[in-house]
């Protein structure tokens, strides 16, 4: 969490121009100790990998953020490579290690118990969609095209056939 608020100041602090540094280190210090902890940890799950790697991630994003974190960003490239080599040699089961043909079905059980999409939205969406044709200048437009209705169509059913839809055309385009 502490990565991802440090990240978001820093971040406001580029787009608003306020002096959020000392907000932005304060949670870039807390995030780069627990991480240190996190790293040290034997019994790891997959959703602690995950956790740790995410707050690497966002770490090094922040660092680009800084105005002398060229140095701070090249070595957390570095350490989120050294940890991406560590929890892969753990061979706990990741979502950042997943390739796109398992991730749906690793993901599937925790998708069961999703809300229905209000009909409202799916039919703007379905009404957006139809705008778009007169824009399209090649076969491979119309194919994703046809795609996307399919996926407006599933979600008519549910939002997990929709989904489902969906991550059956992530894996062709």
């Amino acid at each position: 969490m502490h990565a991802v608020l440090g990240l978001a100041a820093s971040h406001l602090q580029l787009i608003t121009g306020q002096d959020l540094t000392s907000v932005a280190m304060y949670h870039r210090v807390l995030a780069i100790q627990g991480s240190n902890m996190a790293i040290s940890k034997k019994d790891r799950t997959g959703a602690d990998g995950d956790a740790l790697l995410g707050s690497c991630y966002a770490l090094t994003f922040q660092s680009s953020y800084m105005s002398d974190g060229m140095a701070d960003f090249f070595y957390m490239v570095h350490g989120c490579s050294m940890l991406t080599y560590q929890l892969k040699g753990e061979g706990i089961p990741m979502a950042f290690f997943l390739d796109k043909i398992d991730h749906f079905e690793f993901m599937k059980g925790r998708l069961m118990d999703l809300p229905e999409i209000h009909k409202e939205l799916v039919d703007s969406c379905e009404i957006s969609l139809t705008a778009l044709p007169v824009l399209f200048n090649r076969p491979e437009h119309v194919e994703f095209y046809k795609s996307l209705l399919d996926v407006v169509d599933a979600m008519k059913i549910s939002s997990l056939k929709g989904t489902s839809r969906y991550a059956d055309i992530r894996q062709v385009y």
